[in-house]
């Protein structure tokens, strides 16, 4: 069996990039709609810790299950990336193309 980082880096530029498209195109878009909705600034890490925490949750229930542990790795790594110069000069901001579309 691979280690779960092994496994979570190839769900996060594999599987799930497949399914969901690049973590670095979508979860600045979270972020971005995460802050409109609470009023409270939050970028990608804000993001990831908060969805890994929703997985530690889970774990309290199931401590046993792979999928989670695996996806706790994968947004760290996705935060990790984020961090990264070349991701932040690519980080689309979901709110001013919304506006500049005539979203309302």
């Amino acid at each position: 069996m691979k280690p779960i980082t092994h496994e979570a880096r190839d769900k996060v530029y594999g599987e799930r990039a497949e399914e969901y498209g690049e973590a670095s195109k979508y979860m600045p878009m979270v972020a971005g709609l995460w802050s409109q909705y609470t009023g409270t600034e939050l970028n990608v890490t804000d993001v990831c810790v908060m969805l890994a925490m929703l997985k530690m949750t889970r774990l309290k229930h199931n401590p046993d299950h792979r999928d989670s542990k695996i996806d706790i790795c994968g947004y760290m790594e996705v935060s990790e990336k984020a961090k990264q110069p070349e991701a932040a000069a690519t980080t689309p901001n979901i709110i001013a193309d919304a506006v500049s579309n005539g979203a309302t």
